[in-house]
């Protein structure tokens, strides 16, 4: 029997059994790095519309804004995968421990 279960039946184990984070961090990555994105573009549109000086300014400090906003989506992702896989080798432990007790 194959023990990998899909994405939807992980997705909706009412038990927990199994976390869908770690499965969906590069997604949920590349959606950051698309919103920073639109997020720069978006600075840049509404400085132009404001004046052409603004949109020099905007333009030129868009990439800053847009690279710090990947680098705090990356940190606050990798904190997330972090706190779940200690989690995970939590249990393992608390298995590994189990078991030597019944032994």
């Amino acid at each position: 029997m194959n023990d990998e279960r899909s994405f939807l039946q992980i997705l909706f184990d009412i038990s927990f059994k199994e976390l869908i984070t770690l499965k969906i961090i590069k997604t949920l990555y590349i959606i950051g790095i698309l919103f920073s994105g639109i997020g720069a573009f978006y600075l840049i549109i509404t400085g132009f519309s404001n004046s052409f000086f603004s949109g020099l300014l905007a333009l030129i400090v868009s990439p800053a804004v847009f690279l710090i906003y990947v680098i705090l989506s990356r940190v606050l992702l990798e904190f997330i995968w972090s706190v779940f896989k200690i989690a995970e080798d939590t249990e393992l432990i608390a298995k590994k421990y189990k078991e030597q007790c019944e032994d």
